[in-house]
């Protein structure tokens, strides 16, 4: 498995390091679990790198768009976040606007993005 982005933050420790995925999909709900199963693989490659080598990982992300905003697949996704929400994993899921509206009721036909972002780790 490869990730996307591997940094570390400033002046932290040499062996902490931030993974970033990035995802995209047209539904969400098949956004949402390709991002949960990668975070479950990076979860598992991560404890055995750090059995073989000692390195420790800070935190991996998530972070994925889509396009499809029907209610029902709006609805299923809140609902598998809702699932996966917890002490392991913080969620965030949100629309994109990408419009020149400014803070103003947007229409239907203003250009729009989902965002999901799942993280682990501290």
């Amino acid at each position: 498995m490869f990730v996307d982005l591997i940094f570390r933050k400033k002046r932290s420790r040499l062996d902490r390091f931030i993974y970033l995925e990035f995802k995209l999909g047209k539904k969400p709900t098949t956004l949402v679990n390709n991002m949960i199963d990668d975070l479950i693989k990076n979860n598992e490659i991560v404890k055995s790198h750090y059995k073989k080598t000692g390195l420790k990982r800070r935190s991996a992300w998530c972070i994925g768009f889509y396009r499809n905003f029907s209610k029902l697949t709006i609805n299923r996704t809140n609902e598998e976040l809702k699932n996966i929400s917890s002490n392991d994993f913080s969620v965030l899921h949100d629309t994109l606007y990408i419009c020149k509206c400014r803070g103003k009721v947007h229409a239907d036909k203003c250009h729009k993005l989902g965002l999901v972002i799942i993280g682990s780790g501290n």
